[in-house]
């Protein structure tokens, strides 16, 4: 895994078309018969904008399916908020319960925040968003949070196609995945 020196408020394109990384034993070594010649997607950490989720929009463009993470203001109360993007494969687990968790797609990212203020001070919880999202989108198919406990959530998100990823960040606590339709 490789770690970012800096926070994630630069554009990070690292996990587009470069060589393949080594495998390991949760990314697969190679592509699925419905996906002859898959981008390779290289596992990246960094420093989240805020501790706070807020949002998470999906959408599609032209040329890409995009997730969109909001980020609220910081609460001060976490040090630090940190990322994970790596892909994956089945079977995935619920975080509290155990229980197995379908997510359809023939290829599947695990996006993993941790040092997330999940509830705030009056009970609320942070981000009020769907947590299992079915889509008929040229590349991402669904998006489903698998663990949402004690400063972690982690998202499965089940695409479809070749298409190379790329997740960026802007000042203004915007994280983006973009999955390339291919």
């Amino acid at each position: 895994m490789r770690r970012l020196a800096g926070p994630l408020i630069a554009v990070l394109i690292g996990a587009g078309c470069a060589s393949a990384p080594a495998p390991s034993p949760s990314v697969p070594a190679s592509p699925s018969p419905s996906s002859p010649v898959a981008c390779p997607t290289a596992d990246q950490s960094g420093r989240l904008p805020s501790d706070r989720l807020v949002s998470a929009d999906v959408e599609s463009t032209n040329v890409a399916d995009r997730i969109t993470f909001r980020f609220g203001p910081p609460s001060g109360v976490i040090a630090a908020s940190e990322g994970l993007l790596r892909e994956v494969r089945p079977p995935f687990f619920e975080g509290g319960s155990g229980e197995a968790v379908t997510v359809a797609g023939d290829r599947f990212l695990e996006i993993r925040f941790e040092g997330l203020l999940i509830v705030g001070d009056d009970g609320t919880p942070t981000y009020q968003g769907e947590r299992d999202r079915r889509l008929d989108l040229p590349a991402i198919v669904e998006v489903a949070v698998t663990e949402e406990f004690e400063g972690y959530m982690t998202w499965i998100v089940g695409f479809r196609g070749s298409g190379c990823v790329s997740l960026g960040a802007d000042p203004g606590g915007i994280v983006t995945l973009d999955v390339l339709h291919g």
